[in-house]
């Protein structure tokens, strides 16, 4: 875990930003609440079904589909998945897709790693490997690092990348690309080649604890979320003026303390407080715990806008939240920019107007295709270089009127879908109409992994 910016006489907030290489997270968990509006079936099972067709059409959407649906290959139960265990990360991408495959369609496919195979491995059914050709002699970028090519054809499925990352990735659009069901004559893959890489290195969503306290399962969830639409960075606030939320060995007393206020406000602003006691705090056993799904990266400044008021070292990134004017003016300074302005990307804020019928929120008013609208470089103020320095968006769920994991999913999804299409599709492909449509298979995995959203689109 790693601190990026204290201020004040005291540090009021943390934050935390890890790279999620993929954060697997298994719960049977239901969720039936209808305050949420989430959707389950009556007994957690799904009907069996002879045979089911993979669909491409996935959120975020990838940057070239090219599909002949006149052919198609059959996955079926008892094929082999081929992949190198002696490269870093494929093995456990491996096992990714084994579960996930039988968790969603029922189909079991077999691990056979390169030193069991005894055939070669273009006779398996589903094919990773490292190494996508490229033209490029200068470096990869880091959206290049995490590019992928997904082929479907008479043989089978091959997943090229140039790193474990971007594999993760492609086993990723093949989870979302699936139908979920118990399909026991296999599962039909149409013909296709798709070509993937995101538009920006970062790719954020942001969860404060300090406000309320969200136990390490969920937020293990909330994580997988976040990897599944393609996310790179978590960043965790943990600490804040109504609570301490980890535990630090040389100050015993501090997370005790410090994490527990006396009341709470009874909803907005109302000046009447519950009269109990909240507090809860991640020891360093759960902070180890959360370092099993993330990777940190190298060590660099992240700050808000404001502390473009005081100046800033040559390495320090700024996080845009009061519009876009500090981003636009640390680009002008050659800082990393990271955009997140409060109109588009505070999802604390309700998502439809019929507020009445909606969980409680701050206020304000962020729907779906507002979120989606959303463009983080601003052409019209900054120059072609300029605009390098954008490197990417990021949404904020802060949680003073969130404090159960019904309503956090709720505010969360589905502008969670909205956000990575600005962070990983190019502007020429997003239209609104069309995501809404792509939106039900996503709704149908979301069911299927007991996780609340809000139903309705504005």
């Amino acid at each position: 875990m790693k601190k990026y910016l204290e201020t004040e006489e005291v540090m009021k907030s943390i934050c935390l930003t890890l790279l999620l290489l993929g954060a697997l997270v298994t719960s049977n968990a239901r969720v039936v609440s209808p305050r949420w509006q989430a959707l389950a079936d009556n007994d957690g099972h799904e009907t069996p079904m002879a045979v089911g067709e993979a669909d491409y059409r996935v959120v975020p959407l990838p940057m070239s589909i090219q599909t002949d649906s006149a052919n198609v290959f059959v996955l079926k139960s008892g094929m082999e998945i081929a992949y190198d265990s002696s490269q870093a990360g494929m093995q456990r991408n491996a096992e990714f897709l084994k579960q996930w495959v039988e968790e969603q369609t029922g189909i079991c496919l077999q691990l056979m790693p390169k030193e069991r195979q005894r055939v070669k491995s273009s006779k398996a059914a589903v094919r990773l490997e490292l190494g996508l050709s490229t033209n490029k002699k200068a470096p990869l970028t880091e959206p290049q690092q995490e590019a992928y090519t997904l082929n479907v054809q008479k043989s089978g499925i091959d997943i090229k990348a140039n790193s474990a990352v971007g594999v993760f990735r492609a086993i990723q659009t093949l989870r979302k690309s699936m139908p979920v069901g118990q399909f026991a004559r296999g599962l039909r893959w149409p013909f296709t080649m798709i070509t993937d890489e995101p538009r920006f290195s970062y790719r954020g969503v942001h969860l404060d604890c300090a406000r309320h306290f969200f136990s390490v399962d969920v937020i293990k969830r909330y994580i997988d979320l976040l990897a599944l639409h393609g996310c790179n960075q978590f960043h965790w606030h943990i600490t804040d003026d109504q609570g301490w939320r980890f535990e630090v060995k040389a100050l015993p007393d501090l997370a005790p303390k410090g994490c527990i206020r006396e009341q709470t406000v009874i909803g907005r602003n109302s000046g009447v407080y519950d009269g109990k006691s909240y507090g809860g705090y991640y020891t360093q056993d759960d902070c180890r715990e959360m370092e099993q799904f993330l990777k940190e990266r190298g060590r660099s400044m992240i700050g808000w806008d404001e502390t473009l008021e005081g100046g800033l070292t040559q390495s320090a990134t700024v996080m845009s939240w009061r519009g876009v004017s500090g981003g636009i003016e640390a680009a002008r300074q050659h800082h990393s920019v990271i955009m997140t302005p409060t109109d588009y990307c505070y999802i604390d804020y309700y998502q439809l107007k019929d507020t009445w019928n909606q969980p409680l929120a701050i206020g304000g008013y962020v729907p779906l295709s507002k979120v989606y609208s959303f463009e983080p470089l601003v052409k019209d103020e900054l120059t072609d270089e300029e605009q390098q320095y954008i490197i990417g968006a990021q949404i904020n769920l802060w949680t003073e009127y969130v404090d159960a994991p019904e309503h956090l999913f709720y505010m969360l999804l589905p502008r969670l879908d909205a956000i990575s299409e600005v962070q990983w599709c190019q502007p020429q492909q997003k239209d609104f109409e069309r995501f809404k449509q792509r939106l039900s298979c996503m709704k149908r995995l979301y069911d299927h992994l007991g996780v609340s959203y809000c139903s309705g689109a504005e």
